[in-house]
């Protein structure tokens, strides 16, 4: 027996944006900070949804209220309200934010990429590591003077997507520019293989 392992990747683009962005409102009174965070959310809300972002894909990811001494004894009230937005249309991404922007979000914590169906890269993936690690034993076996015999068992693990490129964020009149890159799925298998 011989046990070896091969990796696989398989690259594609990204379809679809994940971006967190919303509100924060200052003020020394607790419900006009408040009323002021909820308008301007409800506004944000309407441009996304007039942008054709379903409501599914727009939900409260955080809603804090904090109170700071600014300075003593004088409080001020801080309420954020956060969206978690899915862009199903990586090209609308930049205007999508910057109607946003326009419409008073004032927060962004963060902007991810992924594809709808992450099943076929990692298909794609998991057959380059079968043929490497295949290979690998080929090449094991050769060296020994030995015959390979079928798989015996195979161990799958995930190596998962690969670091996307922080995107360029430059402001402009048509929104953002943003480099979506591409998305990598890695897959690892250990295959036990029969010596003969």
């Amino acid at each position: 027996m011989i046990t070896v392992t091969g990796t696989g990747s398989a690259h594609g683009k990204p379809d679809l944006a994940l971006v967190n962005l919303g509100v924060e409102s200052r003020h020394a009174d607790l419900s006009q900070a408040m009323n002021d965070a909820n308008t301007t959310i409800q506004r944000v809300q309407n441009v996304l949804h007039g942008a054709g972002i379903a409501a599914v894909d727009v939900q409260t990811s955080q809603f804090n209220i904090n109170r700071f001494e600014d300075p003593a004894p004088n409080s001020l009230f801080v309420v954020t309200h956060m969206l978690h937005i899915t862009v199903r249309h990586t090209a609308e991404l930049g205007a999508v934010i910057q109607a946003a922007v326009d419409a008073g979000a004032n927060q962004m914590h963060g902007l991810d990429f992924g594809v709808s169906d992450p099943g076929t890269l990692e298909q794609e993936a998991r057959q380059l590591a079968l043929e490497d690690a295949r290979t690998r034993a080929q090449a094991l076996a050769d060296g020994l003077g030995l015959t390979l015999g079928n798989p015996v068992s195979v161990t799958e693990g995930h190596g998962g997507g690969l670091p996307v490129p922080m995107p360029k964020m430059a402001l402009r009149s048509s929104g953002p520019a943003i480099s979506e890159g591409q998305l990598s799925v890695v897959v690892q298998v250990t295959v036990v293989y029969e010596m003969h």
